[in-house]
Order: C-alpha cells, then sequence, then structure tokens
C-alpha cells in the first residue's frame, strides 16, 4: 500500500492547528472565570429613608415698621429709618407688609354693655355661661382685635395700626362713629371709660 506523505503531513498539521485553538480556547475560559469570580461588585450606598431632609437657612424677617418710638415720614407714611430684621426659624410664615399714612382719627372706646351697644346688647346668644359678641362684620369681638370703623371708608376686615394703641382689625360699626373716628373694643365698661378720648395717626397696614 502508497503511503501519499504530504497528505499524513497535512493532517498532521491540521490536528495540531486544533489542539492549539482548543488550548487557547480553555485557557480565555480559565482567565474569564478567574476574573468574573476574583472581582467584588461595587456596594450600592445605602439611603436612610427616615433621615431629615436639611433645613433651610433661617429666613429674615421683617420687625414691625410701625413701632411707637420710629418716626414717620409724613409725606409717605414709612418709617424714615430701615427697618431692622430678626432672624425666624423656617417654620414661620414670611409676611412682608407696609403701613400706609391714613391720618388723625378721634380714638373712643367702648365695650358690649348696653350702655355702648343700646338695643344691640340684647338678646345675645350664651355658650358656656357667656355672651357671645357679634360684631356688625359677623366676627365675634374681641379686645385687642375689634374695632369699629365707618365701613365707607374703612371696609370691615382691614388691619389698622393705631399709635398708642397698636393693631387692630375693623370688624365693627356705629352710629356716631362716621369719618375719621375710631371705637376700639374693651373687655369691661370700666376699661373702656379709663382709656377716654383722644386723637392717635393711624397707618393701614398693606400686604405685599
Amino acid at each position: 500500500m502508497k503511503i501519499n506523505k504530504a497528505r499524513i503531513i497535512l493532517i498532521a498539521t491540521y490536528c495540531i492547528t486544533a489542539l492549539i485553538f482548543v488550548s487557547m480556547a480553555i485557557l480565555m475560559t480559565q482567565l474569564f472565570l478567574s476574573f468574573i469570580i476574583g472581582t467584588e461588585a461595587t456596594p450600592i450606598p445605602e439611603v436612610s429613608l427616615s433621615a431629615p431632609l436639611p433645613s433651610p437657612d433661617p429666613v429674615p424677617v421683617p420687625v414691625s415698621p410701625l413701632s411707637e418710638t420710629e418716626v414717620f415720614d409724613s409725606a409717605t407714611g414709612l418709617p424714615e429709618s430701615d427697618a431692622d430684621t430678626e432672624v425666624v426659624s423656617d417654620s414661620e410664615l414670611t409676611i412682608e407688609y407696609t403701613g400706609k399714612l391714613l391720618g388723625e382719627f378721634t380714638i373712643t372706646y367702648y365695650c358690649s354693655c348696653k350702655k355702648c351697644c343700646g338695643k344691640w346688647a340684647e338678646n345675645r346668644p350664651i355658650k358656656d355661661g357667656k355672651e357671645i359678641v357679634y360684631t356688625a362684620s359677623g366676627a365675634i369681638a374681641e379686645a385687642g382685635v375689634t374695632i369699629a370703623v365707618d365701613p365707607s371708608k374703612i371696609p370691615y376686615g382691614t388691619t389698622l395700626y393705631i399709635e398708642g394703641v397698636g393693631y387692630r382689625v375693623a370688624q365693627d360699626c356705629g352710629g356716631a362713629i362716621k369719618g375719621n373716628k375710631i371705637d376700639v373694643y374693651m373687655d369691661s365698661h370700666e376699661a373702656a371709660l379709663e382709656a377716654g378720648i383722644h386723637t392717635a395717626t393711624v397707618y393701614l397696614i398693606e400686604y405685599n
């Protein structure tokens, strides 16, 4: 039998080449598996859902520009000097306002008694043993808050600053309260008499 040497050499070359490729494939597989097993996954940072949100910086709030010790410009009704500021927590609401000069008013005082309110003092509702004093606007009269005004000049719900008295809200009216007159509600007739009658500069509070 005649043997073809060239064919044997060719077959041997193919076999050797195949072995080399198989060996390289095995080596690459081992290297890949070694890389995967030996590398640790990068941990994902944990986020605490209960962690408090960062608090914003405190908000500057203008101090009342209508302090009795301040000097006002008669032309604008505003303080001649800039108002100081104070720092409050972020939970408080910032409210900006200005005071518009309304002029000089006659200031009187009244209470809920019949001498001051006449027929309107009759048949008031009682709650917890106390009279409920409703004003002309429907609000309940409260000392330190309620004043009677001429509603054609000052609408109900308007906030005023009365020098020497403080901040008050227009909630009531009266037969004698016309024009530049304001009646300030007090807790008792004695307190109303003691306060007397006087004039004061009044400012309209305008919220921005």
